[in-house]
């Protein structure tokens, strides 16, 4: 009985340990990533927070067209839930909405 209570309080203590590094290592995957993608020069940029699940694009100007998995966020598509166009960008490149898990897509006036 004595080396079963030993064992047991040893795996306790083992998950205690272990349980606050997994909720660390939970919260530590959230990031953001960004670049440009702009047409010929024009100033337009993209943003994606992991954590929101939020691309934003802004600037001003026309956006590049991509193919169908060439888009500079594409790798990222699992994380983009929303879209956000800011106003001063003046068109959406080919493709570059190909994403499949879109559950909103803000689009100004602008374009």
């Amino acid at each position: 009985m004595k080396k079963l209570s030993k064992k047991l309080l040893a795996i306790l203590l083992v998950i205690t340990m272990l349980v606050p590094m997994g909720v660390m290592q939970i919260t530590s995957y959230a990031e953001t990533y960004s670049g440009t993608c702009g047409d010929n020069g024009d100033n337009v940029t993209w943003s994606l927070d992991t954590d929101t699940g939020i691309l934003t694009i802004s600037g001003s100007g026309n956006m590049s067209d991509y193919d169908s998995s060439n888009s500079p966020w594409y790798s990222y598509g699992s994380y983009i839930k929303s879209v956000i166009i800011t106003a001063g960008v003046t068109s959406i490149g080919d493709y570059a909405l190909s994403i499949s898990m879109l559950e909103i897509v803000e689009i100004p006036a602008s374009v």
